[in-house]
């Protein structure tokens, strides 16, 4: 999501009138936000660290490439990001401070930044990092045939980098966005003297890459395994590695993963089946002990996204109408195991730019009908909805294997098919599926976004990005893009509000089905220790071993 990258309650200025949630309502979301752990930037107290050990941790897909620049894909960013890779900035509790850089200065309103590098950090293969590097990655960046357009989204204006002096880069932007400082944090820094021969895009470090962070990579064993090695000579050994090796273990099947953790045969499985999560919560243990669960609120959202430039998806009222059509107040609970927050938009539901005051489009068959009759799909004798002598029937993609989605997916099929709507399932493989949604090829999908900690919806919604970046909806509407560039350029007092009327925007044109951020849950070896939630993944430099 910004593949890189992989997370909802609305207001709606709908024309048959607001739906809002009454304070009160608000309580039982904001009860169950409250009980779970957010992302942080620092390991618990746990002890000394000790070194050494090898980390199994299960991977239910596998990444094309191993970098986040191209690869946006939530596992590219879990495996390279901060683990092999760095950046300029990474996050830190109340912003973003240097990471391969020492310093850090933003001048003329924010258009320029300037980053002064540490000195003496290596690549992992021992040559010399320096500026070189950050301008060759912008210039790969910027290089529209590279392909990398949701990262450039993510740094739209973004003009150039320049060196400056022996340690010095300056990057100039046409003008200041908030996202930038993010957005920064996100963007691997490169080797030059790797990628500067052959095709980017295919180079062969992209499956092999070279990084300067605690870890460096070893090997990739196709559909088996990934495997990193700690970096001895890593540039700040105040943040070194604790552990020898980390194996993320490949097994496309979630129930597969958690039979290997119940065998012992791997330490660590990331986000749980909803089943699963009340087996740890019960005390299950696998021959290695008894296994710890770890819950923190997902920045994560589910959703059904509608192609809204294929007919009848190009009318707001048909997809309003699939969503009220559609008892999400009873399907989430029940596949959920409550494990979930239910939504009305995008941002991430324990930030202020979610506005609390907008409910989730209710299970309303009467008045989802009455939008369908208004767009001309009436009901037919044998009760299925068409205009004309065009049937109202819709294909849903559904990543093959995400026993989640399939769930909502199938009962969602039930309701719709009561309202004479068909809803037609097709599972495809993850590859294919993000292929299918990159080129526009679907009408439904089922799936989910990773929102950042501060969401630039920019890239997911504005009409620029409808043909070829993250904006699979395709929605493409004057009043939502004005509202999405104030608030890429508002200072901070003037952008929460300009947030909360993108969230009513979005609410009544409904170009997503929304249906709830994640509580989710790790299950880790009872002696695991330095484990947190954070950005993008749980740091593995932190990470130890107790006796």
């Amino acid at each position: 999501m910004t593949p890189r990258l992989l997370s909802i309650l609305l207001l709606v200025a709908c024309t048959r009138g607001a739906n809002r949630l009454a304070p009160d309502a608000a309580a039982p979301a904001e009860v169950v936000v409250a009980r779970f752990a957010r992302p942080a930037f620092s390991p618990p107290t746990e002890g000394t660290p000790r070194r050494g050990g090898t980390l199994r941790v299960g991977m239910e897909s596998e990444p094309a490439r191993l970098d986040p620049l191209l690869d946006r894909s939530a596992w590219a960013d879990r495996v390279a990001m901060r683990s092999i890779y760095e950046g300029l900035l990474r996050p830190q509790t109340g912003g973003f401070v240097p990471d391969l850089a020492e310093r850090h200065e933003v001048t003329a309103a924010g258009r320029i930044h300037t980053f002064w590098l540490r000195r003496g950090v290596r690549w992992h293969d021992g040559r010399a990092f320096g500026p070189d590097d950050v301008v060759f990655t912008i210039e790969r960046l910027l290089d529209p045939k590279v392909g990398a357009e949701a990262m450039r989204a993510d740094l739209a204006g973004l003009v150039r980098a320049v060196r400056v002096g022996e340690d010095g880069v300056r990057l100039e932007f046409e003008r200041a966005l908030f996202s930038h400082a993010q957005a920064l944090a996100a963007l691997p820094i490169l080797p030059r003297h790797v990628f500067a021969t052959g095709p980017f895009d295919v180079h062969p470090a992209q499956r092999a890459p070279v990084g300067t962070g605690p870890f460096r990579f070893e090997r990739w064993t196709a559909g088996q395994e990934i495997v990193l090695v700690r970096h001895d000579g890593y540039h700040d050994p105040l943040r070194a590695a604790h552990l020898d090796r980390v194996v993320f273990k490949v097994a496309r099947d979630r129930t597969l993963l958690w039979e290997l953790l119940r065998k012992g045969e791997i330490d660590f499985l990331y986000r749980l089946t909803p089943e699963q999560q009340q087996e740890v919560h019960a005390g299950v243990s696998s021959a290695a002990g008894k296994l710890r669960a770890l819950d923190w609120l997902g920045t994560d959202y589910v959703f059904f996204a509608w192609n809204t430039r294929k007919p009848p998806l190009d009318d707001a009222r048909v997809r309003r109408a699939l969503t009220l059509l559609i008892d999400r107040p009873s399907i989430v609970p029940k596949v959920t195991r409550g494990f979930a927050v239910p939504i009305s938009g995008p941002h991430w539901i324990a930030t202020d730019a979610y506005d609390r005051t907008i409910a989730p489009w209710p299970f309303d068959p009467t008045r989802g009908g009455a939008e369908l009759d208004a767009a001309g799909f009436r009901r037919r004798a044998d009760g299925q909805r068409a205009r004309g002598d065009q049937p109202l029937r819709i294909t849903l993609l559904v990543p093959a294997g995400s026993r989640v989605t399939e769930q909502l997916a199938i009962l969602a099929q039930a309701d719709l098919a009561r309202a004479g709507v068909t809803l037609e399932l097709a599972p495809v493989e993850w590859s294919l599926f993000t292929e299918r949604v990159r080129t526009r090829a679907f009408e439904g999908a089922a799936y989910l976004y990773n929102n950042d900690l501060e969401q630039d919806l920019w890239p997911v919604f504005h009409s620029s990005q409808a043909a070829a970046g993250l904006n699979a909806s395709g929605i493409a509407d004057p009043e939502l893009d004005g509202l999405l560039e104030q608030v890429r350029a508002a200072a901070p007092a003037a952008r929460l509000p300009l947030q909360h009327r993108v969230h009513a925007r979005l609410h009544e044109l409904a170009p997503m089905t929304f249906w709830f951020t994640s509580a989710q849950t790790a299950a880790m070896d009872g002696r695991l220790r330095g484990v947190y939630p954070s950005v993008p993944f749980f740091p593995l430099r932190d990470v130890w071993w107790a006796r």
